[in-house]
């Protein structure tokens, strides 16, 4: 194919990725300011900061990199994957999503929207409750820290949205397979209390960014950061297109 026919299709796929852009750019601005009038981002801020200020007070800073990584998973990580659910049920209660299936968004604009919503806000509110426990005390690796809080946000996030969309109704998201779910992306916690053998916790997707964070802290082996970014990358690429595939099957939403 020559230059002169590969022009317009270039100058299409560009409108096409703009278009894309602008319409997860909306929607996330959108889910932003709803979080806003609800006074979420007031609530998430004084619960890291009294969580933080609690912290600071029972443990040590040289116990924060055994400390903090548990947090982030077990409370953090956890809230994300059920406000990435209960989101997408509110929206589902007042007809917000069927007025967003006749529009141009298409389900990849909206899941990308609630990972980048949600994801940042648990990298924000994990970022402000260990600056108050113990500032930066003992973190080697901040972009480790950095890579792996975004990625946990991202991952739990998507699990969320994928697994409420056939249901309608919060109890029945969460009783048994939200419950369970959510509980099983939090097991590698038992990691850093060497319960159970280590190799167990290898095995859950939450591993990848959980030993990620914990290398921001302490050193790891060649091995374990090859298995972190690995798993990390793997989790991410199949969370996204589940939970997208997810939408498309329980809310009719034609891919286009």
């Amino acid at each position: 194919m020559s230059s002169v026919t590969q022009a317009p299709a270039r100058v299409g796929a560009m409108r096409r990725a703009g278009r894309s852009v602008a319409r997860t750019a909306s929607t996330a601005a959108l889910d932003a300011r709803l979080l806003w009038r609800n006074q979420f981002y007031t609530v998430s801020l004084v619960v890291c900061v009294l969580l933080g200020g609690g912290l600071r007070f029972f443990f040590a800073p040289d116990q924060a990199g055994a400390v903090l990584p548990v947090i982030y998973l077990l409370m953090v990580g956890a809230s994300t994957y059920f406000i990435g659910g209960a989101f997408v049920l509110l929206e589902k209660s007042q007809d917000t999503l069927v007025a967003l299936r006749t529009s141009p968004l298409r389900p990849r604009d909206y899941l990308r929207a609630k990972v980048l919503v949600f994801g940042s806000l648990l990298a924000a509110e994990c970022t402000i409750l260990g600056a108050v426990a113990f500032g930066a005390a003992g973190v080697e690796r901040g972009w480790a820290l950095a890579i792996g809080l975004l990625a946990l946000g991202v991952l739990q996030t998507a699990i969320g949205v994928g697994q409420s969309a056939p249901h309608g109704a919060v109890t029945t998201f969460l009783i048994p397979g939200g419950a369970l779910i959510g509980t099983a992306l939090q097991l590698p916690i038992f990691y850093v209390f060497e319960v159970g053998p280590a190799w167990l916790w290898y095995l859950f997707p939450t591993h990848g960014p959980f030993l990620m964070i914990l290398g921001a802290w302490r050193d790891l082996d060649t091995w374990q950061w090859a298995y972190a970014v690995g798993v990390t990358v793997v989790a991410l690429l199949w969370s996204l297109r589940w939970a997208r595939r997810r939408l498309d099957e329980h809310l009719d939403w034609t891919s286009r």
